[in-house]
């Protein structure tokens, strides 16, 4: 039967495994599971101090504000906002909680003197992430380190 199939030129089909694709398929699986190991592992200690310095306090998620606005055609439009105050390492959530009245007056003020085209545009979110964090400490919220920007939804 084979030698028909090569008498008509067609190729003979083998029924076993493609062994190439094996070796590929177990090296990949094995290079996923080597760096997954590493990606798991510790960072070392390299014996510093400041180590930790860069990880971030207790945070307070606001609740969201829901506002209209004008477009700079004056057309109104509606948005809503979720903010998170991440507060400086050494102030607890408890001891700030009397602050989140008049933290909520200051971020809600600035927010309604925004146009839509600027809460629109992502290139300018970093710089309304500095400009609430000013109105908040303007307020005394100085153990605020960040207002963060959980979500945004402009209409």
């Amino acid at each position: 039967m084979a030698d028909e199939e090569n008498e008509q030129g067609g190729a003979k089909k083998s029924g076993g495994l493609n062994v190439v694709g094996l070796l590929i398929t177990a090296a990949l699986a094995g290079a996923a599971g080597y760096g997954g190991s590493l990606m798991s592992m510790p960072a070392p200690d390299t014996g510093e101090t400041g180590a930790n310095d860069s990880l971030p306090g207790e945070s307070i998620a606001l609740d969201a504000f829901v506002l209209t606005m004008t477009s700079t055609e004056g057309e109104p439009k509606a948005a809503k906002v979720q903010l998170t105050i991440e507060l400086n390492r050494d102030t607890t959530a408890d001891s700030f909680l009397v602050f989140v009245p008049r933290v909520r007056d200051a971020l809600l003020s600035y927010l309604r003197s925004q146009n839509y085209e600027n809460l629109a545009n992502n290139k300018r979110q970093r710089i309304m992430a500095k400009e609430m964090l000013d109105a908040v400490h303007a307020v005394g919220g100085e153990a605020v380190a960040a207002v963060l920007v959980q979500d945004l939804v402009v209409q």
